[in-house]
């Protein structure tokens, strides 16, 4: 379980998809090191100012697709990179 504190004093849009990410990225993480010992992932957002939970499991999709969004950024960048030190 990857729990994640926020402390905004106003609660996020609804989708809060950019949360969601960003436990996915640190749930890639944890299952690079520690995937033999879970058989499931989930992660929580935990919003401190309003007491309110946000719960979801991170599946392998969910994994795969952030994942390739990070790799295409990443690839961008190391392309304009190399291509201005050119």
């Amino acid at each position: 379980m990857i729990n994640d504190y926020k402390t905004n004093k106003n609660l996020p849009p609804e989708s809060k998809e950019e949360y969601q990410e960003q436990l996915t990225l640190y749930g890639l993480g944890v299952q690079q090191n520690y995937a033999k010992y879970f058989k499931t992932l989930k992660a929580r957002l935990h919003y401190l100012h309003f007491d309110l939970m946000d719960e979801r499991e991170i599946t392998d999709e969910r994994l795969a697709t952030v994942t390739k969004k990070y790799a295409g950024i990443i690839d961008s960048i190391e392309a304009k990179k190399f291509a201005y030190n050119m």
